[in-house]
């Protein structure tokens, strides 16, 4: 879809495509929900430059590059209740995109992290289910700023223990909200230990924790 606003689509299964399952350029206020999109040979839903859509309750797995992708100012997307699992890249990715919120979803079992932050700011991560992805559970890097990360199941990847939080963001002063996630310990040294600040410091606020999932 291209330059298509208002729309619906819902119901349907985008598998096995040349490119990728479900594709907005420049569109906004459509509704994606309930549709299978798998084994893509790149993206399942990749959105380029596409604002004010609503991604609820698709499953987006085993794509061989991300699940779902937002790119090049898809800003102020809200991506609810979806299942991004197994993708070749990562589970949901956001590329120079902001304020949108993603909530409710879960992204487990990919080959890089569960949720990429690139470039984006001002983005609320809450309440999803992040866990098992072989690199980084949540990876954030470029000029991404001022992204809140809250209320979160954050569980490394048996093979990668300490693969919670990689933040390699290039605004080295800034701060990152972590509050209140679930990190599969209560162990304040343990927790210390999944979270990575490449440019040192402490950038990433992870203080208070929950005791459970």
């Amino acid at each position: 879809f291209s330059s298509s606003n208002n729309n619906t689509v819902s119901g349907n299964t985008a598998g096995s495509n040349l490119i990728h399952g479900i594709y907005l350029n420049a569109s906004s206020n459509d509704t994606l929900t309930s549709n299978t999109i798998n084994s893509n040979s790149q993206a399942g839903i990749y959105l380029n430059g596409s604002s004010n859509n609503t991604l609820t309750s698709n499953t987006a797995s085993s794509n061989a590059l991300n699940g779902i992708y937002l790119f090049s100012s898809s800003n102020n997307n809200t991506v609810a209740s979806n299942t991004a699992n197994s993708n070749a890249s990562a589970g949901i990715y956001l590329n120079g995109s902001s304020n949108n919120t993603l909530s409710g979803n879960r992204a487990s079992s990919n080959s890089y992290s569960g949720i990429y932050l690139n470039g984006s700011a001002d983005n609320m991560v809450v309440q999803n289910d992040v866990r098992s992805n072989t690199e980084y559970q949540i990876y954030i890097i470029g000029a991404s700023s001022s992204d809140t990360v809250q209320k979160n199941n954050i569980v490394p990847s048996g093979t990668n223990p300490d693969s919670g939080v990689y933040n390699g963001s290039t605004i080295v002063t800034n701060k990152f909200t972590f509050s209140r996630n679930w990190w599969n310990s209560t162990d304040t040294g343990r927790i210390k230990k999944v979270i990575f600040h490449a440019g040192g410091g402490d950038s990433v606020i992870w203080q208070t924790f929950r005791l459970g999932q």
